[in-house]
């Protein structure tokens, strides 16, 4: 173990994070939806909590259970628990209130602190009674509190699942704790310049590093929902706006993030962990992050035992479940052993025993099970991890499976007994055993193979929602196998890989299986992606989305490929809300009700939505904006494009212009406005401006982005005409160029240089232009077949015939006004734009929209709205 953490392992982590509060105490700590904390107000509301706990009677270890929301508060209640000498208890605020109570009582709770609705809501299952501590109504301050806990003492009790058909809660002392996370400061380099995202469930082992591991460095943490991890843009957003460089989630999320946004902006640490990670995944996740990692380690041994710092040039054998899990931790010891309890030679497989500070108390009021997995290896005491490993020639370790039949499903770790033992109580099932099999997703969903208790099969609709009762989502069965009777090994145990494979031949039965007749188009188009991605034809109306396989990831895809087809945004969590088709289609058909469709009558549509921002209304704005931006506000594309023959029919700028804030007000009809342009749309967002000032309407912020030229513009009541480069000199440009593009593509370069000069010109999208009036008024196939399937000529020549009859005049509203150097046109617009912050961008006007460049822009549009905020 090195010197620089000897002395700190002796300390507690309130002692690091103590230590830190006299360093920085005015430091931002907590950042969360509902406000944020420094590293003084942290200790002080800690203190509150200890304080209340202590003049109560609290005894030392003594467990207290955390019923709370993720709110600023909540690093403070797990530090003021600590510091009063008790262990924290965390609950799952998704679990049923069944396990919840059974959960309290194998810890043997006798006190809990939280948010009162949410503790009144999870310990309706009828379990012991215990004292209940609101947040809300914490009191006064004590400091002559008891000295605080040793190191040896226990910091926190955190459940897993059981092979005996109940959950078991792990003892995880203060030296365990303390060693993890110097640890993982050490490796990750970790100092105050970082932002740890936290969005892992409290229940879950890593929120440990999430919540502590910025708090004993300066650092701070962004607390966010976990069902931040179901939407891959806002994270992106997240890292962009709100400076987040630390990440961790399970190789299935990191998939999902990173198919759904392939720009995801880089990170300093990247963090896999949970279950194995692929060769190619594990590449993929180091090619966004400076330090990316792929993490070890069981509850048992105190979150992570081992790392392995990936690369994404790293070589892939094919053989490999997963990338390396690396080499042990410091205060960590590694064992090897076969069956006798043998240790193995170099690069043989074995059960993979982790000791030393790493390793857990055991297990709680459970002596016998505590027996059977920690263990005596001469005077070290080892944790068996069940887990199948190898050691490499160069050190590292590498994960090859399981030796029993524990599952991981999304990083939660599931002893299938415990499910079976559930379904075992179910009228009309005999006998029940539980595996997992491959969803569409690429995560793991659990399959149940049972044997019927007589010839007629359970309702396992009502199966489902006893289950629902007691376990979490995760653990219930996706699929049932209804089979004569379990298959068997040679060992006479229970054959879940055949389990498996049959899940994969025969039929097996979801939930429930219905006709697809009378469905409504939404339920049908609903039905169609919920079958293809759950690799279900029987999807129907009362479908349940978790009973044919889905989960969250799944989720994920199903709201995007729904999205595409819709064209329409949909929140990924709609499915929780809404799991069965009907009631999921009907909501589907709500929100189209109220966001715009792409459609030929509607215009101006949401891209970003942020509730409760003032939104900026986007003239041409290009669509991949939808993930690339970063202010804080909602943002809205007002697409001339989209309003088809309207846009070409409406004669001036002034008529788009009035058309699109009648819109626009329909969208927001209180309040200052943001309105902005790109190319054409900046002429048009000028005007917009103008007519809302004239309307007697604040507008708040004008962006105008690299426009078009100005052809008239008025001052003082003077008309002046401004440079514009004749279609002659543009031909000659053109010529220059024609010979090389005919040597290099031959006749297909011919007739592009024949057909551009006819484009180029007022004259060939003149002839366009009527071609597509006349064609509206007489259509005819003639017409039809000379009209472009593009009709981006037609809107050219449009476009540019309204811009050269716009007269530009003077504005004095607060306005960026961006400009790349081919573009040009700035003098003709700072007559225009008077009182305007003017930036030149080193880019080409077609890559304004690109992440690089418009990061520029964004930063300066959001310093200016700040500014005004402020003032």
């Amino acid at each position: 173990m090195r010197d620089d953490s000897a002395l700190e392992l002796e300390k507690t982590v309130y002692d690091l994070f103590s230590t830190q509060v006299r360093q920085t105490p005015n430091t931002l700590a907590v950042r969360a939806s509902d406000g944020t904390r420094s590293y003084a107000q942290v200790e002080e509301f800690a203190f509150k909590v200890a304080s209340a706990l202590q003049a109560d009677g609290l005894e030392r270890e003594e467990p207290v259970a955390v019923f709370m929301q993720r709110t600023a508060d909540l690093p403070a209640v797990l530090l003021g628990i600590m510091r009063a000498g008790g262990a924290y208890l965390p609950i799952d605020l998704q679990e049923p209130p069944e396990r919840v109570s059974a959960m309290v009582k194998i810890a043997g709770c006798r006190r809990s602190i939280g948010d009162r609705k949410t503790f009144e809501k999870l310990s309706s299952g009828g379990g012991p009674e215990i004292k209940f501590y609101d947040v809300d109504a914490i009191g006064s301050v004590n400091h002559n509190l008891p000295p605080p806990p040793s190191s040896t003492d226990l910091a926190y009790v955190i459940f897993t699942s059981g092979s005996t058909g109940a959950p078991k809660a792990v003892e995880v002392e203060h030296q365990s704790l303390t060693n993890v996370l110097v640890e993982a400061r050490n490796l990750f380099e970790f100092t105050s310049q970082d932002t740890f995202l936290g969005v892992t469930t409290l229940a879950f082992d890593i929120s440990v590093i999430e919540f502590f591991l910025p708090l004993i460095v300066g650092a701070d943490i962004l607390l966010r929902d976990k069902s931040t991890l179901l939407k891959p843009r806002e994270i992106a957003r997240l890292v962009r706006e709100e400076g987040v460089t630390a990440i961790h989630t399970g190789p299935s999320v990191w998939s999902v993030i990173l198919d759904h946004v392939p720009d995801f902006p880089r990170l300093r640490i990247a963090v896999s962990a949970g279950e194995a990670v692929t060769p190619s995944m594990a590449r993929t996740i180091a090619r966004y992050a400076d330090q990316a990692w792929n993490m070890y380690g069981p509850t048992e041994a105190t979150v992570w035992a081992t790392g392995h710092l990936l690369e994404h040039t790293a070589a892939e054998n094919l053989i490999d479940i997963s990338a390396p899990i690396g080499r042990e931790f410091h205060g960590v010891s590694v064992r090897i052993e076969d069956t006798n309890g043998n240790l193995v030679d170099q690069g043989v497989e074995g059960e993979l025993l982790l000791g030393d500070i790493c390793v857990a108390r055991g297990y709680r009021n459970r002596p016998d099970l505590t027996d059977e997995r920690f263990v005596l290896r001469g005077e070290t005491r080892f944790y068996r991890t069940g887990d199948r490993v190898a050691r490499g020639p160069a050190g590292l370790l590498s994960y090859k499976g399981r030796f029993d039949d524990q599952i991981s499903i999304q990083g939660r770790r599931i002893e299938p007994r415990e499910i079976e033992v559930l379904l075992e109580n179910e009228a009309g099932i005999a006998q029940a055993a539980a595996t997992w099999f491959e969803t569409e997703s690429r995560t793991r969903a659990i399959v149940a193979a049972i044997v019927l208790d007589g010839e007629e099969q359970p309702d396992l609709s009502l199966v489902r929602k006893h289950l629902e009762a007691q376990i979490p989502e995760a653990m219930i069965p996706a699929k049932y196998l209804v089979l004569d009777r379990l298959p068997i090994t040679k060992n006479a145990k229970v054959d879940r890989a055949a389990i498996r494979a049959l899940q994969g031949e025969l039929d097996v039965t979801s939930l429930p299986r219905e006709a697809k007749s009378n469905m409504t188009t939404t339920e049908a188009i609903v039905a169609e992606i919920w079958g293809r991605s759950m690799r279900d034809p029987n999807v129907g109306p009362e479908s349940n989305f978790f009973a044919i396989g889905g989960d969250s990831l799944a989720a994920v895809n199903i709201s995007l490929r729904l999205e595409h087809k819709l064209e329409l945004l949909l929140p990924s969590q709609l499915v929780f809300e809404a799991p069965v088709l009907r009631d999921f289609a009907a909501m589907v058909d709500e929100i189209r009700a109220k966001q715009f469709v792409r459609s030929a009558s509607s215009f101006i549509f949401p891209l970003v939505e942020r509730p409760e921002t003032t939104p900026v209304f986007f003239v041409g704005v290009d669509l991949k904006m939808a993930h690339r931006w970063r202010l804080p506000c909602s943002l809205y594309a007002v697409a001339y494009w989209a309003t088809g023959g309207r846009m070409v029919e409406m004669e001036t700028v002034e008529q788009l212009a009035a058309t699109y804030i009648e819109n626009i007000q329909k969208l927001q009809p209180q309040g200052s406005y943001r309105i902005a342009g790109y190319s054409f749309g900046a002429l048009v967002a000028l005007e917009i401006a103008q007519q809302l000032q004239a309307l007697g309407r604040d507008v708040e912020q004008l962006l105008i982005l690299d426009p078009f030229k100005l052809s008239r513009t008025s001052s003082d009541g003077t008309e002046m005409v401004a440079h514009h480069e004749s279609a002659a000199s543009q031909m000659s440009k053109y010529g220059r160029n024609s010979m090389g593009r005919i040597r290099r593509h031959g006749l297909a370069g011919l007739i592009t240089s024949l057909y551009k000069p006819i484009q180029m010109i007022r004259g060939g999208n003149w002839l366009m232009y009527q071609i597509f009036h006349l064609h509206r008024r007489y259509p005819n196939l003639v017409q039809e077949s000379l009209l472009p399937k593009k009709l981006w000529p037609v809107f050219w020549y449009s476009a540019r015939r309204k811009a050269g009859e716009y007269i530009a005049k003077p504005y004095t509203g607060k306005t960026l006004a961006v400009f790349t150097p081919k573009q040009g046109g700035e003098d003709a617009w700072k007559k225009v734009l008077k009182t305007a912050n003017f930036m030149t961008l080193s880019a080409d006007h077609g890559a304004i929209f690109e992440s690089d460049v418009s990061e520029k822009w964004e930063t300066e549009l959001r310093g200016m709205l700040e500014r005004q905020t402020s003032t």
